[in-house]
């Protein structure tokens, strides 16, 4: 009985780990301000400038990874599988057990219902059993929507953004200047 409440509270930290903590109190008991940094849509990730949206929505999608899967027929982890979710109603992946919170909500995850839950999962839908902390930047939450329709929605197009406009061009005139004129 003692090793099973010790797996239990292993998995229950690795959890809490993966989608994300609030930081440890320090020893007098308060816990020191913290100043997340924040990224605006047009700026350029301060890591990597080149990234596209969606390679962001990728990355920021990494922490999701440790409760969900993306692929077709993928297999619930702590969370259900989410192909196929956007733009359907909540709590309809069979074989995966629903909070009652989240089998009764009536949710249908539109980009805005969405981002509402991923800013706070327990302010959205109170007594779900997501805990993840949430993403409180509205362009990360943009990302990572992006990014998850791009991954489980079969037809779903990515749209140009201005850095991508700019590359095709960029390629368009690469492969212009390559090609030898040809006499008559």
């Amino acid at each position: 009985m003692t090793r099973k409440i010790i797996a239990f509270l292993s998995f229950l930290a690795v959890s809490v780990t993966a989608c994300g903590s609030q930081p440890a109190s320090s020893p007098g008991g308060s816990t020191p301000p913290q100043n997340p940094p924040s990224i605006t849509a047009p700026q350029a990730s301060p890591i990597a400038p080149s990234l596209t949206p969606l390679m962001e929505g990728k990355l920021l999608f990494a922490r999701c990874k440790a409760c969900h899967t993306l692929e077709q027929g993928g297999k619930h982890l702590v969370g259900p599988n989410l192909y196929d979710t956007v733009g359907k109603a909540a709590a309809q992946k069979k074989g995966f057990v629903y909070s009652k919170a989240m089998a009764s909500s009536g949710i249908i995850w539109t980009d805005e219902n969405l981002s509402e839950y991923l800013a706070s999962p327990a302010t959205y839908l109170p007594k779900n059993r997501m805990i993840f902390v949430g993403l409180r930047n509205q362009s990360d939450r943009d990302k990572v929507i992006l990014y998850l329709k791009s991954e489980t929605m079969p037809d779903f197009v990515v749209p140009k953004t201005e850095e991508t406009q700019t590359e095709d061009v960029q390629s368009e005139d690469s492969e212009l200047q390559a090609e030898p004129e040809s006499e008559p």
